[in-house]
């Protein structure tokens, strides 16, 4: 009878989509997504981070509905970088 509990709590373990390692911890904030401009530092999302492949399964893996969900005032990267190149273009 442990076998099995200890089986079927092994199957409700979080794995990575990536791959397939149990060492994963679960961040909720913590791992760069975006840029706040608000503030200048970067901008967290919740998700999982694998240990062994060092890989991030996002708990909202659409970028754009995650982005749109946050305030106006979060960016995503290639937009700060298309904004640096405009400002450095214009000097």
């Amino acid at each position: 009878m442990k076998l099995w509990q200890w089986l079927t709590d092994l199957l409700r373990l979080p794995c990575c989509s990536h791959c397939g390692s149990l060492r994963v911890e679960h961040g909720t904030g913590c791992w760069n997504r975006a840029y706040n401009d608000l503030c200048k530092q970067a901008a967290g999302a919740s998700g999982y981070y694998c240990h062994s492949c060092s890989k991030i399964t996002w708990d909202e893996p659409d970028f754009e509905k995650w982005l749109e969900a946050e305030p106006d005032w979060i960016i995503s990267y290639a937009e700060l970088k298309r904004r640096e190149e405009a400002e450095n273009a214009s000097i």
